[in-house]
């Protein structure tokens, strides 16, 4: 944050102080972990599912923390031994997004949150690096997309920054609109509705008001951005027409891909006339720049200046992130699954060279129907020409009877419980020229594999 005081922060918050603190305005960043925190810091101690941040308020001052935002149940529990200073707040991670929020007040950038099932954080770092060439651009970090994100991506804003670009994520509903409060947009794009988080949300219909609560969000004047091929969105009735703008690959819509297809590199297609070029694979990446473009477009940027940012587009992290080694290309999407973005990356392998290893984990949090979804997917990998099925998990052997209900043969399937075993089947299996893919939930932490390949295939090159 520029130009605040813990005055400013104190009277943000309506908060307790004890100690002394500053009004002097300077710059002052925030901190949630200990570890990291540096000298002149604000330190949030905030609750987790794991560790609760109180315990280590002693850690954070000592290390030189300007002060800590604790919540009074500690307070007056635990708390009151260090020196301090303190902010006693009811909630800390409360007392973040109001902190975020009051923040925010003070500049006026255009801001654009973007949700959606799948392709979230791809089509924000597209987006970002659209504008980033034009003007100052703040972008969330990673995936930093929910209550605790959030504030902490807007508490690095800066009064050179014009636009901003987040992520908003949610597994219920109710909690973009409470993101959008913390952070109301100017503009909106949902990139798709598919079967995510279906313990809370049951139903795809339900999935599609949680993430249009982004579009009611939005202020009179603001537009919304969406996926005209998707069902859920192409019948929405949050906005009037002449304030959605539209993409699409299989009808026509404001920012439509033609002649989409398939090079040595990756993607294809054309809007509008003009032709780019995707260095990453499968359809879906081709819907994440049609999000991008139908922003930049609308926005007034060029489309020669889009054109080159697409052509040099490298993924985020463990999102279809590609490497070859010793002639084998492993493609890393590690980072999430659900059935669509499953079935999306199978669709992707098929087009590969050589022998096509799908190493699939299991999908989470997708509620009562979870097998029927899992052998969904394995139905449609059946219908692919992919050689190999490796699963890992205990739910992802369901994806191996839907490919075998349909055909796909047994003795090309195998399945294991863990990361490691899953290791020694391809150290054991894979031959130059072969490709793998690995994709599954994120607790499941399946980078492990992809890292295990990279280290024999290392030590193999060597």
């Amino acid at each position: 944050m520029e130009d605040v005081s813990l005055v400013d922060i104190a009277e943000w918050l309506g908060a307790e102080v004890v100690g002394e603190v500053g009004s002097q305005a300077r710059e002052i960043e925030v901190s949630t972990d200990s570890r990291t925190i540096s000298p002149g810091e604000l330190f949030f101690a905030l609750p987790g599912p794991r560790f609760d941040g109180h315990r280590f308020v002693e850690e954070a001052l000592r290390k030189g923390g300007l002060a800590a935002v604790v919540s009074r149940a500690w307070w007056q529990g635990e708390g009151g031994k260090e020196p301090g200073p303190f902010l006693i707040v009811e909630n800390t991670i409360d007392a973040l997004g109001i902190l975020a929020m009051k923040y925010r007040e003070r500049f006026s950038p255009t801001f654009l949150a973007i949700t959606g099932s799948n392709g979230k954080t791809t089509t924000k770092e597209i987006i970002a690096d659209f504008f980033s060439r034009q003007y100052p651009t703040l972008r969330s970090e990673k995936s930093f997309n929910n209550r605790i994100g959030l504030p902490l991506t807007l508490l690095r804003l800066r009064s050179q920054h014009r636009m901003v670009v987040v992520e908003m994520g949610t597994s219920a509903l109710g909690e973009i609109r409470a993101l959008c409060q913390i952070c109301p947009p100017n503009l909106g794009l949902i990139t798709n509705i598919g079967p995510t988080h279906l313990e809370n949300l049951r139903t795809l219909s339900q999935v599609a008001q949680a993430k249009l609560e982004l579009l009611e969000s939005l202020p009179p004047t603001g537009l919304g951005f969406l996926n005209a091929d998707d069902l859920h969105l192409r019948f929405q009735s949050v906005l009037p027409a002449e304030r959605i703008v539209t993409f699409s690959i299989e009808r026509r819509s404001d920012f439509w891909a033609e002649k989409v297809k398939r090079w040595e590199g990756g993607m294809e297609f054309v809007v509008r006339g003009v032709a780019f070029r995707l260095k990453l694979m499968g359809t879906y990446n081709v819907y994440n720049a049609l999000a991008a473009i139908s922003v930049g477009r609308t926005l007034g940027l060029e489309w020669g200046e889009m054109r080159e940012v697409l052509e040099s587009f490298q993924p985020p992290p463990m999102r279809a992130e590609r490497t070859v080694l010793n002639g084998v290309t492993i493609i890393n999407d590690a980072y999430n699954a659900n059935p669509e973005s499953m079935k999306s990356a199978l669709t992707a392998l098929e087009g590969e060279k050589g022998r096509r290893f799908a190493v699939l984990g299991d999908m989470l949090e997708l509620g009562e129907e979870s097998g029927q979804y899992h052998i969904d997917v394995g139905k449609h990998l059946a219908g692919l020409d992919i050689d190999f099925l490796l699963t890992v998990g205990e739910l992802s052997p369901q994806i191996i009877e839907g490919a075998t209900r349909l055909g796909f043969p047994e003795k090309w399937t195998y399945s294991v419980a863990t990361n490691e075993e899953a290791v020694r089947y391809l150290k054991e299996t894979i031959l130059y020229g072969d490709t793998i893919l690995v994709k599954g939930s994120r607790k499941l932490r399946m980078e492990e594999i992809v890292e295990g390949v990279k280290d024999f295939l290392t030590v193999r090159q060597e």
